[in-house]
């Protein structure tokens, strides 16, 4: 049976592949343009019902990693805000969620 852990393991790849390969995709269509970047994210309502929502769950993320992280005694948890801002949470929470499995496999063992 396939451990929790691997499956955070392989959600934070995927994650970060599928983020920075469109993310990229847009960098050598259009360069850094962020005035751009924000009209096509403010394009429409669907397009702001899902940026708000992304918004929304990447705030609720961070103060999961605080929260959760200090209770687990987890440490470097700025790594997931970088991640987050710099990549995104499809990349950050399952690679949060990888390292909390590792950390209460330490506790165990």
């Amino acid at each position: 049976m396939m451990k929790l852990k691997n499956v955070y393991l392989g959600l934070s790849v995927i994650g970060f592949i599928f983020s920075l390969t469109h993310f990229l995709k847009y960098i050598l269509k259009y360069g850094f343009n962020i005035r751009y970047a924000s009209e096509l994210v403010t394009a429409n309502y669907i397009s702001r019902f899902l940026a708000l929502d992304l918004i929304i769950a990447a705030a609720v993320f961070l103060i999961l990693v605080v929260v959760e992280g200090r209770r687990a005694y987890m440490k470097n948890l700025w790594i997931y805000f970088i991640t987050t801002l710099c990549v995104g949470l499809s990349f950050s929470l399952p690679l949060f969620l990888y390292f909390r499995e590792v950390k209460k496999e330490n506790l165990v063992t």
